[in-house]
């Protein structure tokens, strides 16, 4: 009926492995103590105390973050054509001042497709935030700001017009 050459093998392996874990200590004589570890063998650790101490994860430099001059509702407006073209692709064409008024002074730019604008004090143009500042009679001063080495730097910025230069 049952073949007890097989199953006897695999029963008695298990009998004797079972035993062993099951009784790991009775070998051992618990009544003797473990020896202390030699003076040499002691480590007398420092005590580390963090408090006033610099955090050696932290950078010890932090990057800081630009002031931005420009809101962040600004940005978030379209960008006229002048604001879309670098200041140096603009091509000052003319100065004018309006009959009667010698405050109001504008300016007329052409852009590289051949376009034309007027431009007034507080006009915004070029691709670096520039802003009109000032209008003479043979120049156009622009403030920019520009992000330099150590942050968003303030630049000017000067459209001439060319005597003499037809188109």
């Amino acid at each position: 009926m049952f073949n007890l050459n097989v199953l006897s093998k695999p029963l008695l392996l298990f009998f004797f492995m079972s035993v062993a874990w099951v009784t790991p200590g009775a070998a051992a004589d618990d009544s003797v103590s473990p020896l202390p570890e030699p003076e040499w063998m002691q480590v007398d650790y420092p005590e580390y105390d963090p408090q006033g101490l610099q955090d050696p994860f932290v950078p010890f430099v932090m990057p800081e973050e630009p002031v931005d001059s420009v809101p962040s509702l600004e940005r978030l407006r379209p960008l006229t054509p002048l604001e879309r073209v670098e200041l140096g692709q603009l091509k000052l064409v003319g100065v004018m001042q309006a009959p009667g008024r010698a405050q109001e002074i504008m300016a007329m730019v052409e852009m590289p497709d051949g376009k034309g604008f007027v431009l007034h004090k507080g006009t915004r143009l070029g691709s670096n935030q520039g802003e009109v500042v000032e209008i003479h009679q043979d120049r156009v001063v622009v403030r920019e700001y520009i992000q330099g080495p150590y942050g968003l730097e303030k630049t000017r910025s000067i459209l001439r017009l060319r005597s003499g230069v037809n188109g």
